[in-house]
């Protein structure tokens, strides 16, 4: 006799589920590898919260997080927006976009 209520899965089932997810297989292949439905599979997605896939490479024209603190320790070091875009490696428009669009009110950048 199952350890388990009828209407229930052994928790493998879903822990294989989120491990195929993970893995990168979209949610119906994984429900259909583990013997569920795509709906039951979705309902573990949400009731999860989510979850975090793997990081996919930042695309190279956009500024990364590393950047804009990057950006704000140049500010506070005086340095002029085309030297910070020469040690990040981006066009000096996109650094004065990006100062213009963090400025605070009271004229601080703020990299957050």
């Amino acid at each position: 006799m199952p350890k388990y209520p009828p209407n229930r899965l052994p928790l493998s089932v879903p822990k294989k589920y989120f491990e195929l997810r993970r893995g990168g297989l979209k949610g119906e292949a994984a429900a259909r590898h583990v013997g569920i439905s795509t709906s039951c599979g979705s309902v573990w997605f949400i009731k999860a919260g989510r979850m975090l896939l793997p990081d996919k490479p930042i695309d190279e024209r956009y500024l990364a997080q590393d950047d804009r603190i990057a950006i704000a320790e140049g500010l506070l070091a005086a340095r002029t927006a085309s030297a910070i875009a020469a040690e990040i490696g981006k066009h000096r428009s996109t650094v004065y976009r990006e100062i213009s669009r963090g400025r605070a009110p009271d004229g601080t950048y703020n990299p957050w």
